[in-house]
């Protein structure tokens, strides 16, 4: 199968033999009988010039060099590519030189390496052109060829340029990363996307509907599988078969970068095109037969959030202290020993089998909180135990007691149920953990209980909380946790619109629209207006119910602070997991982060598949506790000095960044509360951020100034000071710093240039802007700050080096440095 796209176009730089190279190659002893002299079909001629072989239902004879032997695993075939071609070796642009062999009665017989002559019938079978070839119709030829080498280049990004590469021998270079691994514990397949970062689910980009619609017709572009030459199924037939990729040091996680490091074979089935090594492999096999490797990504603790106190949301993924085995009418999946792990259907339970499986559990998610050691924990998806007859609270409390003994103290409490409660209720339910030497709730929780919109979900549950041994008033803060409804069914008006909501979006909707109806009334019962709603919404960033809580003036935090994403599904990364903020609470947030501990990582490192492959890849910590990951986030409880400016009201160009400088400690602004946005920044000022930016480290000024003009008194005397030992700056030629100054934007782009370490740096020849040429001063350093996206210019191509730097304008060449060049969040 080919296409009459474009030929492709191989880097110089491929390592391949010359074309003038020649080598005999090894011909292994065959018991099959000659084909006929027939006329023989070139590959090429076979492959065509479109998605379907011309040749389909007729039988030709071919030759080619086998590059790859699929004799076991169920493949039950070999590819053969023309002799010679590959690498920069192109002798047919745009069509594919590569066939794959279906053939059981002569794969046994073949070698990598061979040469040999087969006839047979050709077919497309589901998208793949192949030849089915049987006993006796193959015959391997003792010649001298020049040997196919392997296309070395970027994987194509269309179904085009992929088809010109069908069944031929390729190890694609540059950036690929996972994007999905869902079926890399049933199937040993893993999904990759070119590029640094993996798919994204359209609807946390872009708005529902046809925006979203066309974004994910890209994505659908993008994506491909390295697969393991089989069709085995790791969870069924193929249980007793080690599962290739994956190991608790390899754990292939979404979003690791991907390095080829042997050849494969493009093969396209199951509707995907598939890069197969060039024989089957599993997690048995020689290391040096394994295509490709893969980054460990996993971090050992979330980053610091910043701030006094820390809260967090946590979807536990069904924690049932209620096991399958204590009720009656419980099936259950079992381990290849037949061993009950979980429950599968005919009861209540939803989690565990018995005690075991759920110590496995607990002990996965007791290892992640403990680590987390938020102040404040939301919990989605816990059990309800009033559903077993049991107390509200008993699953709730088995967990705090698990927690607290891992700990070796009393570390966690529980915020017990409310006294009014709901008529009717699901088997899962959302609760509070703290820490009481760090918050106490004040009050009673409440549920939201005069709401018909939440009766196929869970109620929103709210807490005040205040900062242990507070006296200033403000400081206390409602937390709000919410589970909205799921995507996953839904009729009528609920059923799913195409839009890229998934089903039940109209009732998400309701739910937004009363949550936000309950903050209300939260906020007046406890006079206060910072709230935070944290939870596990089901709905992606861009969906209505988010719009719906930002008309309602809640700030997502995770997108201000580029927290991460917090949820992966069918191959798309996003976040249904939020923590939103009042504007009067996000003044005090510091800080964001997910901890990628479960969405990216393999279901085979879960506790429900503990010993389900003949690799036990259990493991009791925090990695895979859930399929969601959690988000913290940092914040101060200050009432008496809020982060705040009057002069920079949340509509202003740069109020997010602005805002995060502040929260950074970069900035504090004027005593008289303005930030002063328009001003020109002072060389002075500028002296200070960076002195901020590096963590304040510990540095003893000199008793005598360096420069003419910077006493020893000046406010800002050690920060210069600091900056010209660093050599971030050397002054004027005079002698003096000129601290009242303002940054010129030639200048502040040398001060980034070597805040960063004058890293190594080639300008490009022809100029980025009209008024900054190749030669002229700060030229490296100007292109080298757009080459990281800290400036951009202005609309018309110019930089405009000579002019000042603005307040606001600071505030995001810092932001844009600290998260695109030191790597911040």
């Amino acid at each position: 199968m080919s296409s009459a796209s474009t030929s492709r176009k191989l880097a110089a730089s491929l390592s391949v033999a010359t074309a003038a190279f020649v080598v005999a190659v090894p011909i292994a002893a065959s018991s099959t009988t000659a084909a006929s002299a027939a006329e023989i079909t070139s590959i090429a001629d076979i492959q065509g010039t479109s998605d379907t072989s011309p040749l389909v239902n007729k039988t030709v004879t071919t030759s080619g060099q086998v590059t790859a032997v699929y004799a076991e695993g169920g493949l039950r075939g070999y590819t053969i590519q023309t002799a010679g071609t590959g690498g920069e070796n192109d002798p047919t642009p745009g069509i594919s030189d590569g066939l794959f062999i279906y053939s059981p009665d002569t794969v046994g017989s073949v070698h990598i390496g061979d040469y040999v002559e087969v006839t047979g019938t050709i077919s497309e079978y589901h998208g793949l052109t192949q030849m089915t070839v049987a006993q006796g119709k193959i015959r391997q030829v003792p010649t001298r060829i020049i040997p196919v080498q392997p296309y070395k280049g970027a994987f194509p990004d269309t179904s085009a340029g992929r088809e010109e590469l069908e069944s031929m021998l390729l190890q694609p270079t540059g950036n690929i990363t996972v994007t999905d691994n869902f079926n890399t514990n049933r199937y040993g397949e893993i999904k990759l996307t070119s590029g640094t970062t993996p798919l994204r689910t359209a609807t946390d980009v872009v708005a529902p509907g046809e925006a979203a619609k066309a974004y994910e017709a890209a994505n659908a572009e993008k994506d491909f599988i390295v697969d393991d030459g089989a069709t085995v199924d790791y969870t069924r037939g193929g249980k007793d078969i080690p599962l290739p990729y994956l190991s608790e040091q390899n754990p292939v996680r979404v979003g690791s970068a991907v390095t080829f490091t042997q050849p494969t074979v493009l093969l396209y089935s199951f509707d995907e095109w598939r890069l197969n090594p060039t024989e089957p492999i599993t997690g048995a096999s020689n290391p040096a037969t394994i295509p490709a490797t893969f980054t460990n990504t996993r971090t050992a603790a979330p980053e610091k959030v910043g701030g006094d106190y820390t809260i967090a949301s946590f979807n536990v993924l069904n924690y049932f202290s209620t096991t399958g085995d204590e009720l009656t009418g419980c099936t259950f999946y079992t381990d290849r020993a037949k061993n009950p792990i979980t429950v599968n259907s005919g009861c209540d339970a939803r989690g565990a089998a018995n005690d075991e499986n759920l110590k496995r559990q607990q002990d996965k998610i007791v290892a992640a909180i403990n680590t987390m050691n938020t102040s404040i924990l939301s919990l989605e998806e816990i059990e309800n135990s009033a559903a077993f007859g049991k107390n509200r609270d008993e699953a709730l409390n088995t967990l705090v007691a698990a927690l607290n003994d891992d700990a070796g103290f009393e570390r966690w409490k529980a915020v017990p149920s409310p006294e009014a409660l709901p008529g009717q209720e699901d088997v899962i339910r959302t609760a509070f953990i703290y820490q009481d030497d760090q918050v106490q709730p004040q009050g009673d929780s409440e549920i939201l209980l005069d709401s018909d919109a939440f009766n196929n979900a869970r109620k929103p549950l709210a807490q005040t909380f205040e900062p242990v041994g507070s006296k200033v008033k403000g400081d206390e803060f409602v937390a709000i946790v919410n589970h909205f409804k799921s995507k996953g069914s839904g009729s009528g008006v609920n059923a799913d619109q195409g839009d890229g909501q998934g089903a039940s979006n109209a009732d998400r909707k309701k739910q937004a629209q009363a949550l936000v109806a309950f903050a209300d009334q939260e906020k007046k019962e406890n006079k206060t207006d910072n709230v935070v709603l944290l939870g596990d919404f089901n709905s992606y960033s861009k969906e209505d119910p988010m719009k719906i809580l930002a008309d309602a003036g809640y700030i997502n935090i995770g997108d201000q602070f580029d927290a991460g994403y917090s949820y992966v599904y069918s191959g798309r990364q996003g976040s249904l997991d939020h923590v939103l903020a009042s504007p009067s609470m996000f003044k005090q947030v510091t800080g964001a982060d997910v901890w990628n501990i479960n969405s990216v990582e393999s279901i085979a490192f879960e506790y429900s598949r503990y010993n389900y492959n003949a690799t036990n890849f259990y493991q009791p910590n925090a990695y895979r506790s859930s399929d969601h990951d959690p988000k913290v986030v940092g914040f101060n409880l200050r009432a008496d000095a809020p982060i705040s400016f009057t002069d920079v009201p949340g509509n202003s160009p740069f109020y997010s960044e602005i805002m995060w400088l502040a929260q950074s400690g970069i900035t504090q602004g004027w005593d008289d509360g303005t930030f002063r946005p328009h001003d020109n920044i002072s060389r002075g000022a500028m002296a200070a951020f960076f002195y901020r930016m590096a963590g304040e480290p510990e540095y003893n000024a000199p008793a005598q100034s360096k420069f003419s003009d910077v006493s020893t008194t000046h406010p800002f005397y050690k920060e210069i000071s600091w900056m010209a030992e660093q050599g971030i700056t050397t002054g004027w030629a005079d002698g003096t710093f000129r601290p009242e100054a303002p940054v010129e934007r030639a200048a502040m782009a040398a001060f980034f240039y070597r805040v960063a370490g004058s890293p190594h740096y080639v300008a490009p020849r022809s100029a980025e802007f009209s008024d900054v040429q190749p030669g002229g001063a700060f030229y490296k350093e100007i292109s080298w700050m757009h080459s990281k996206g800290i400036s951009t210019g202005w609309d018309d191509g110019t930089y405009r080096p000579a002019d000042p730097i603005k307040r606001d304008a600071m505030a995001a060449f810092i932001y844009r440095y600290e998260h695109n060049v030191a790597g911040k969040k």
